[in-house]
């Protein structure tokens, strides 16, 4: 059982990297320097080794030496669960190279069903958003009138995600159903027929087990299975459908975050104007999207000054959310690059910077933080404010 337990391992860790991102995150590569590594397109700072087992996300600043690593780090699987699942449901053949006759720069991605997250929600079922409002306002230092107006809008909710489960899809009555990551024989998968997000019209079918079913499971001492509080952050596209969604564990204490594989790039978190405006800021998350907004509010005395202008994250350093922006609102003439204090936003910044005057803007600004980002920088101006009211009470 050891050499064989030691053989699985092994085959995971052969698992091709380029495959699995392609198939299950809906990511598609670039080689570079003849095939030495491959940059991800969508995400230009996940790089995969010419091995294609190695990788390295720059912007996250982690890496590993296969998928096994990926799964573990990225979305937050324990170590069993990450080998099962690369071995067992999935057709998944480790890399072998092989002389090819034409060398093709971009590998072409399958589809990938883009499914929401569930809604968390109490037992009662009124929809539950505690978690995450309490990681912004306590955890992250952003202003309530600021998370319930996003709340509202549906910009932002509190996302429910299983260990070793992957959501397939909701119900006519919007209960949402999952399949497991690994072989489980005693499962009694259903065939439903299930729409990717509750309001969705489009229909298809799947075995899947219903959240009732999942939770049933949860209640049972043996079982591995546990729930993760996420937030959400959504993006529309031109149809006004979402089409995009960003998530992160609503906790300080863990990192855990990521994109709902399928999300379109072009489609991302974006903070409009009250009217008609011109200029965009542009940030690589939503929480510093909205710490932008909160510091606007600080700086002009007034709760609703934030909602004067545009505000765009882009879920990273890539520009397609940006272009995309600039396509559906071409009075937008001022560019305000806010991307993260460090080598990898300054070099991002330039190079956006650079092509947006290739194309003919002219009134370009990068304006970086003070601190790390602007939610570091937020924190830092709550905390000087909250020093000086308590000197002048003493």
């Amino acid at each position: 059982m050891a050499h064989l337990e030691e053989d699985i391992i092994e085959r995971a860790k052969n698992t091709d990297m380029i495959a699995l991102l392609e198939s299950e995150e809906g990511f598609s590569f670039k080689s570079t320097y003849g095939e030495r590594e491959f940059k991800c397109i969508e995400h230009n700072s996940l790089v995969v080794n010419g091995n294609r087992r190695r990788w390295y996300w720059n912007s996250r600043q982690v890496g590993g030496n296969n998928a096994i690593d990926y799964l573990v780090k990225i979305r937050g699987m324990n170590f069993r669960d990450a080998v099962l699942h690369l071995v067992g449901d999935r057709e998944q053949t480790a890399y072998t190279p092989i002389r090819k006759a034409v060398t093709e720069n971009v590998s072409v991605s399958k589809p990938v069903r883009f499914v929401l997250p569930e809604q968390a929600h109490f037992p009662d079922g009124r929809r539950n958003y505690s978690n995450i409002i309490a990681y912004l306002n306590k955890g992250r230092g952003i202003d309530m009138n600021i998370i319930n107006t996003l709340i509202a809008s549906g910009q932002i909710y509190q996302g429910v995600q299983y260990n070793g489960l992957h959501i397939v899809g909701y119900n006519d009555e919007g209960m949402a159903f999952y399949r497991f990551n690994d072989n489980r024989n005693w499962v009694d998968y259903r065939l439903q027929t299930l729409r990717a997000s509750p309001t969705a019209t489009d229909t298809y079918q799947a075995e899947a087990v219903s959240s009732k079913y999942v939770d049933n499971i949860l209640l049972k001492d043996n079982t591995k299975i546990f729930k993760n509080n996420l937030v959400v952050s959504t993006g529309k596209n031109a149809q006004g459908e979402i089409s995009y969604a960003a998530f992160r564990i609503a906790s300080t204490n863990y990192r855990f975050r990521g994109e709902v594989a399928g999300s379109d790039k072009a489609s991302g978190f974006l903070i409009e104007s009250e009217g008609m405006n011109d200029c965009v800021y542009v940030f690589e998350s939503f929480i510093d999207a909205m710490s932008h907004a909160n510091l606007y509010n600080i700086k002009y005395g007034n709760k609703d000054a934030w909602k004067l202008h545009n505000r765009l994250a882009l879920g990273g350093t890539a520009d397609t959310a940006l272009m995309e922006l600039l396509k559906r609102k071409p009075n937008i003439r001022n560019i305000c690059l806010c991307l993260d204090n460090d080598s990898a936003g300054h070099t991002a910044a330039k190079e956006i910077a650079g092509k947006l005057r290739s194309m003919g803007y002219v009134n370009i600004y990068e304006r970086y933080s003070n601190e790390k980002d602007y939610n570091d920088e937020l924190k830092k101006v709550k905390s000087i404010i909250n020093e000086q009211a308590e000197e002048n009470e003493v």
